[in-house]
């Protein structure tokens, strides 16, 4: 197998196996609503994450390189919307019930749109379209793998979900945290 697909391959394992602001969002959707109500987001980070990389591919890359400020203005609304989501999740009241009339689970078009505010997103797919030139093998990569391993963390928060009988309090503030966490690693 060539050098650069196994290189590749790994790459997109660990950037999306890993926490970050994708995983974290989906094991609070996972607690909250459970697996089969997180798959529109799931299939919407992949599909996000895809239109990215198609383009860098058609040049977007050279905006990056032309206009560095452009990564750090997109880095500083990522963290502040990063921010916010975590300030929401920590002070959310653990007593409400989910109405499903009003309190839905994240949509695919949600997010593939959040895409575009993960700094960690913007990493991952402009370095993977630099990687490796093939566009057809990157796409078919993150059709595969940008799923299985963001599914791994909607069924963690399905798992913890079972667990807290609707008192999510202290899994509010710990995911809460985590997310601001996450939210100050991808600034760096």
């Amino acid at each position: 197998m060539d050098t650069k697909i196994i290189s590749l391959l790994i790459f997109t394992i660990v950037m999306t196996v890993t926490p970050g602001p994708n995983n974290m969002l989906l094991t609070i959707s996972g607690t909250k609503y459970g697996y089969i109500k997180s798959t529109p987001f799931i299939i919407g980070i992949a599909l996000g994450l895809i239109s990215q990389i198609i383009l860098f591919s058609l040049g977007l890359n050279a905006v990056f390189e032309i206009f560095p400020l452009f990564n750090t203005i997109i880095k500083i609304i990522g963290f502040s919307y990063l921010i916010y989501i975590s300030i929401k999740i920590f002070t959310t009241d653990s007593k409400v019930k989910v109405d499903s009339k009003i309190d839905k689970p994240l949509s695919i078009f949600k997010g593939i749109a959040f895409q575009y505010l993960n700094p960690k997103a913007y990493l991952m797919t402009l370095t993977a379209s630099t990687l490796y030139p093939k566009l057809i093998v990157i796409i078919i990569f993150y059709l595969i793998i940008p799923p299985l391993s963001t599914s791994l963390w909607a069924l963690f928060g399905s798992f913890i979900g079972k667990f807290i009988n609707g008192d999510r309090g202290y899994v509010n503030k710990i995911l809460g945290i985590l997310t601001a966490f996450s939210a100050v690693l991808m600034i760096k």
